[in-house]
């Protein structure tokens, strides 16, 4: 049995607007997360080769932001599923945060730790950003409305 947040977003009329504050917000999200990620992908394996760490461990450090966000979107998806979409996508906002922050700190093991909380943050900006969008866009537009959504993605890479 799931419990419903009571101060989930409710879905919108039929007749309502396509954007929304939220709307905006998610898809503006959306759009920095996946240019910030766009931006560090080419740069990370050539800033590890330059500390010095073996082709080895550089695949380490790239695989393990695959299986944390692999792992972590069941988990964020039970979140959605109980309505707590804003808290989600805050707490992957925080997490990016801390990811970024955290690969200015120099250090092999703690660079693959960071890495992890990378795609952590990824798994949920990706799982709870989808879910939220579905349910802020009217029934009759949810197709439109993802595929703005989409598009902001891209515009981010």
């Amino acid at each position: 049995m799931t419990t419903t947040n009571p101060d989930a977003t409710p879905a919108p009329a039929a007749s309502a607007p396509l954007f929304n504050r939220n709307m905006t917000l998610v898809c503006l999200g959306q759009s920095l997360g996946y240019g910030a990620s766009a931006f560090l992908a080419p740069l990370l394996p050539l800033y590890l080769v330059s500390q010095g760490h073996a082709e080895g461990f550089i695949g380490l450090v790239l695989a393990a932001f695959n299986v944390a966000s692999f792992i972590s979107r069941p988990l964020w998806g039970a979140l959605c599923d109980r309505g707590y979409m804003r808290a989600g996508l805050t707490a992957s906002g925080l997490l990016f945060g801390t990811a970024y922050a955290g690969y200015l700190v120099p250090g092999g093991v703690f660079i693959l730790l960071v890495r992890g909380i990378h795609g952590i943050a990824w798994g949920g900006v990706n799982v709870v950003g989808s879910a939220w969008m579905a349910i802020l866009a009217p029934a009759n537009r949810r197709a439109e409305a993802l595929g703005w959504y989409t598009m902001a993605q891209r515009l981010g890479t």
